[in-house]
Protein backbone atom coordinates (compact mmCIF):
# COMPACT_ATOMS: atom_id res chain seq x y z
CA UNK A 1 0.00 0.00 0.00
CA UNK A 2 1.26 3.46 -0.85
CA UNK A 3 0.32 6.46 1.28
CA UNK A 4 1.25 10.02 0.38
CA UNK A 5 2.11 12.19 3.35
CA UNK A 6 1.88 15.73 2.11
CA UNK A 7 4.87 17.48 3.63
CA UNK A 8 5.27 19.22 0.30
CA UNK A 9 2.41 18.01 -1.87
CA UNK A 10 1.96 16.12 -5.11
CA UNK A 11 0.83 18.60 -7.69
CA UNK A 12 -0.31 18.42 -11.27
CA UNK A 13 -1.11 21.51 -13.24
CA UNK A 14 -3.96 21.31 -15.68
CA UNK A 15 -3.34 23.51 -18.64
CA UNK A 16 -3.18 23.07 -22.36
CA UNK A 17 0.39 24.34 -22.71
CA UNK A 18 2.19 22.70 -19.84
CA UNK A 19 5.91 22.95 -19.54
CA UNK A 20 7.82 19.85 -18.58
CA UNK A 21 8.15 19.65 -14.83
CA UNK A 22 11.22 18.16 -13.22
CA UNK A 23 10.64 15.76 -10.36
CA UNK A 24 13.54 14.62 -8.18
CA UNK A 25 12.68 11.24 -6.63
CA UNK A 26 14.71 9.66 -3.85
CA UNK A 27 14.11 6.09 -2.69
CA UNK A 28 15.11 5.08 0.82
CA UNK A 29 17.05 1.83 0.38
CA UNK A 30 17.86 1.25 4.05
CA UNK A 31 17.14 -1.91 6.05
CA UNK A 32 13.80 -0.44 7.15
CA UNK A 33 12.54 -0.79 3.55
CA UNK A 34 13.14 -4.57 3.40
CA UNK A 35 9.56 -5.49 4.33
CA UNK A 36 8.04 -3.23 1.67
CA UNK A 37 10.72 -3.36 -1.04
CA UNK A 38 8.46 -5.32 -3.42
CA UNK A 39 5.97 -2.40 -3.29
CA UNK A 40 8.46 0.33 -4.22
CA UNK A 41 7.88 -0.20 -7.96
CA UNK A 42 4.14 0.42 -7.43
CA UNK A 43 4.92 3.69 -5.67
CA UNK A 44 7.23 4.73 -8.51
CA UNK A 45 4.54 3.82 -11.06
CA UNK A 46 2.08 6.12 -9.27
CA UNK A 47 4.60 8.95 -9.13
CA UNK A 48 5.64 8.43 -12.74
CA UNK A 49 2.08 8.39 -14.05
CA UNK A 50 2.02 12.02 -15.11
CA UNK A 51 2.34 13.81 -18.39
CA UNK A 52 4.91 16.46 -19.14
CA UNK A 53 7.37 15.39 -16.47
CA UNK A 54 10.90 14.10 -16.33
CA UNK A 55 12.35 12.32 -13.36
CA UNK A 56 15.72 12.07 -11.68
CA UNK A 57 15.96 8.95 -9.50
CA UNK A 58 18.41 8.31 -6.65
CA UNK A 59 18.89 6.38 -3.46
CA UNK A 60 21.04 7.48 -0.55
CA UNK A 61 23.75 5.24 -2.01
CA UNK A 62 23.72 6.06 -5.72
CA UNK A 63 22.20 7.83 -8.68
CA UNK A 64 19.87 5.42 -10.45
CA UNK A 65 19.22 7.60 -13.50
CA UNK A 66 19.35 11.21 -14.61
CA UNK A 67 16.51 13.28 -16.09
CA UNK A 68 14.25 11.09 -18.23
CA UNK A 69 10.48 10.66 -18.83
CA UNK A 70 10.21 7.31 -17.00
CA UNK A 71 11.06 6.17 -13.47
CA UNK A 72 13.01 2.91 -13.61
CA UNK A 73 14.49 1.41 -10.45
CA UNK A 74 17.39 -0.86 -11.27
CA UNK A 75 17.32 -4.44 -10.03
CA UNK A 76 20.81 -3.84 -8.61
CA UNK A 77 19.33 -1.54 -5.93
CA UNK A 78 18.51 -3.39 -2.70
CA UNK A 79 17.74 -2.28 0.88
CA UNK A 80 21.03 -3.14 2.57
CA UNK A 81 22.30 -0.48 4.95
CA UNK A 82 21.31 1.49 8.04
CA UNK A 83 19.08 4.51 7.54
CA UNK A 84 21.05 7.65 6.71
CA UNK A 85 19.27 9.79 4.15
CA UNK A 86 21.58 12.80 4.49
CA UNK A 87 23.48 11.86 1.30
CA UNK A 88 20.31 12.40 -0.74
CA UNK A 89 20.50 16.11 -0.02
CA UNK A 90 23.92 16.35 -1.74
CA UNK A 91 22.70 15.68 -5.28
CA UNK A 92 23.04 18.88 -7.39
CA UNK A 93 19.93 17.92 -9.42
CA UNK A 94 17.76 18.84 -6.42
CA UNK A 95 18.28 22.49 -7.34
CA UNK A 96 16.96 21.83 -10.86
CA UNK A 97 13.77 20.14 -9.61
CA UNK A 98 10.31 21.66 -9.47
CA UNK A 99 9.26 18.99 -6.99
CA UNK A 100 11.09 16.65 -4.61
CA UNK A 101 9.67 13.29 -3.51
CA UNK A 102 11.02 10.83 -0.95
CA UNK A 103 9.80 7.21 -1.08
CA UNK A 104 10.22 5.59 2.33
CA UNK A 105 8.42 3.84 5.21
CA UNK A 106 7.02 5.17 8.48
CA UNK A 107 10.36 4.27 10.04
CA UNK A 108 12.35 6.77 7.98
CA UNK A 109 15.05 8.42 10.01
CA UNK A 110 15.82 11.97 8.84
CA UNK A 111 12.41 13.60 8.88
CA UNK A 112 13.57 17.11 9.72
CA UNK A 113 15.61 17.45 6.54
CA UNK A 114 12.62 16.67 4.31
CA UNK A 115 10.02 19.17 5.53
CA UNK A 116 9.53 20.70 2.08
CA UNK A 117 9.42 17.32 0.28
CA UNK A 118 6.46 15.15 -0.59
CA UNK A 119 6.93 11.95 1.40
CA UNK A 120 5.41 8.81 -0.10
CA UNK A 121 5.09 6.15 2.59
CA UNK A 122 5.18 2.56 1.37
CA UNK A 123 3.38 0.27 3.80
CA UNK A 124 2.87 -3.50 3.79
Amino acid sequence: MVVVAAFGGLTAAASGSQETSRVFVAVDSSFSMSGVWSDVDDALDEIGNRNNAEFYLVTEKQEVHGWQPDLMLSSRVEPVRPCDLSEILNYPAIAEADERILVTTEAFCDQDDFDDWTVVLVEP
